[in-house]
């Protein structure tokens, strides 16, 4: 597999808009593997090479990371629509064609994984306060969290003395579980759709296969394996991780992963892996974990329209990127694609708008009281129409809510990328108790988003407000306003493709979007929602070949 791994670049990246920074030859910065090695800070740099590969540029100004992913993800289930193509950028996903994207998807995670078990085998390298190997023997042997959390407790003295090195341990394999479970996602059908204990899933790499670095591929695994892998690596994640922050460690910044972004990311995989009441149980389990013990709140009425999705200072952001002039991918970015305010392409009329059937639900008369129908405009006069004005925007920017003006715009690209708020918590548990059959429950959590989402003439409004509350009595209503809140406040934050797969219902696009205009899609049509494995894996990888060959006899 070291012929196919990404390698993972172990300094801060520089900005894509130059190309100055693509040396031919070795400039003197440049170290080989044994060199770093022997770094004092070779755990923390691996870290740090491990987050910048999750904004790296990627040659396109369609290809810029997670946020880039985002997009496909988005713009392949309709939610996100490209009516004008002039640059053909993410064209591919406009048409229903992200599929073709499936090796950026695999390279890119597998990447990310790389870069993470090497840092695990510099974590396992470091000694211990007392100077002797790191002895992490008390996260190996484990039946459920409950057996985690009292191994854990019990070395508290241990994670006291030595919180840095296994918080940076948590934090590598919370985010080697994290790009595990994104692969899951993409590249195995839904719960409702396959056996997950016969349909296969991808290959697991763990540090064992970076310290014998002479694997040429392993084979898939079954989807319910990956399952159970991911979990318990989030579950040690998250329980290391409060352990080790209870004992004073803070992390640097909020791209880094703390307790709560890894107890958000295993109730989000749960909840996309649930297919019996006890995954229910579990995901919302974890969710009103995390809305129990954050501080993040859910952003209040009064800045829903005023901040713009741009700061990573906004208290409700638990986990995102700050964006620098170090680190700009510039005008190969998510604001380079999606603000009409900076100079961009969307700016250049290549707008991602809301699709306008989904943008015809915010303002029917059953939620006429909802402020979130004004994230998007209805600019006609200047070609803008539905683009997300009113989410999507630098603050900062001058007359902002005027038409689109070259002295207007943004042009330093240092808005910050969302990668996960606090409402993701209030949603998963929303979801995942209407479908354990807890509705009361789920109205709760539901309802904590939505009284911060009520247009300004609130004593007008109220009335629909509250009527929209009594519809949530019906199982059936509540359930499709839970997915309804889901494809309106997560708008453009990567979670519509699976939210669209979860359902599994089939949408109607609307009419705004540059080829699918009305087209009926549904999450189970072949290769389009669950990709097929890239074709260099399948050439290249011999365990793969192998597995393929036994299948086909059979």
């Amino acid at each position: 597999m070291k012929y196919i791994y990404a390698l993972a670049t172990l300094t801060v990246l520089l900005s894509a808009c130059s190309s100055e920074w693509l040396h031919q030859q070795p400039q003197g910065s440049t170290i080989t593997e044994e060199q770093f090695r022997e770094k004092a800070d070779k755990l923390h740099g691996s870290v740090y090479g491990a987050y910048a590969l999750m904004y790296q540029y990627g040659g396109d100004h369609d290809v810029f990371g997670f946020r880039s992913i985002d997009m496909y993800g988005d713009l392949n289930c309709g939610d996100m629509a490209l009516p004008v193509s002039n640059y053909g950028w993410f064209e591919y996903d406009e048409r229903g064609m992200t599929y073709a994207r499936r090796s950026y998807y695999w390279y890119f995670y597998y990447g990310i994984i790389r870069q993470c078990n090497k840092g695990i085998v510099y974590a396992k390298e470091t000694k211990d306060a007392d100077g002797n190997a790191l002895d992490l023997s008390f996260l190996n042997y484990f039946e459920d969290d409950v057996q985690i959390t009292d191994s854990i407790t019990a070395h508290k003295k241990y994670i006291e003395a030595n919180k840095e090195v296994l918080n940076y341990y948590a934090q590598l394999i919370a985010l080697r579980s994290w790009s595990y479970a994104n692969l899951q996602k993409y590249f195995v059908p839904t719960p409702d759709e396959a056996d997950w204990e016969t349909v296969l899933s991808v290959p697991i790499y763990t540090e064992a296969d970076v310290l014998q670095d002479t694997t040429l591929g392993n084979p898939r695994i079954y989807a319910d394996s990956v399952a159970r892998f991911v979990i318990k690596d989030m579950t040690i994640a998250v329980r290391l991780l409060q352990a080790t922050e209870k004992a004073g460690f803070t992390r640097a910044m909020k791209q880094e992963i703390n307790s709560e972004v890894a107890l958000l990311n295993l109730a989000y995989f749960i909840l996309n892996s649930a297919g019996s009441d006890e995954d229910w149980f579990y995901a919302y389990a974890y969710a009103e974990e995390f809305i129990t013990k954050t501080s993040a709140p859910i952003l209040a009425n009064e800045k829903v329209l005023t901040t713009g999705f741009a700061d990573i200072n906004e208290t409700n952001w638990i986990w995102g990127q700050d964006v620098t002039i170090q680190t700009t991918t510039s005008l190969a970015s998510f604001f380079g694609q999606v603000d009409i305010f900076t100079y961009s392409y969307a700016w250049a009329r290549d707008v991602k708008a809301i699709d306008n059937a989904l943008y015809k639900m915010t303002t029917a008369t059953t939620r006429s009281w909802d402020i979130r129908s004004k994230w998007w405009n209805n600019m006609s006069r200047y070609d803008y129409n539905y683009a997300p004005d009113g989410k999507f925007f630098n603050p900062s920017t001058v007359n902002y809510k005027k038409a689109p003006q070259a002295d207007a715009l943004d042009r330093a690209w240092l808005c910050d990328h969302v990668f996960m708020r606090a409402e993701l918590g209030y949603l998963i548990a929303a979801e995942a108790n209407w479908r354990y059959g807890n509705d009361a429950k789920a109205i709760q959590w539901l309802t904590k988003i939505t009284d911060q989402r009520i247009k300004d003439d609130k004593t007008a409004t109220q009335t629909k407000y509250e009527k929209w509350k009594t519809s949530l009595s019906n199982h059936s209503t509540l359930g499709e306003e839970i997915r309804y809140n889901w494809r309106i406040e997560m708008w453009g934050e990567g979670y519509g493709m699976q939210t669209f797969r979860r359902y599994g219902e089939t949408v109607t696009l609307g009419t705004n979007h540059l080829v699918r205009k009305n087209e009926e899609i549904r999450p189970s049509d072949p290769r389009k929602f669950t990709f097929e494995l890239p074709t260099s894996e399948l050439e290249y990888n011999p365990a793969i070949r192998r597995q393929n060959k036994e299948l086909e006899v059979k």
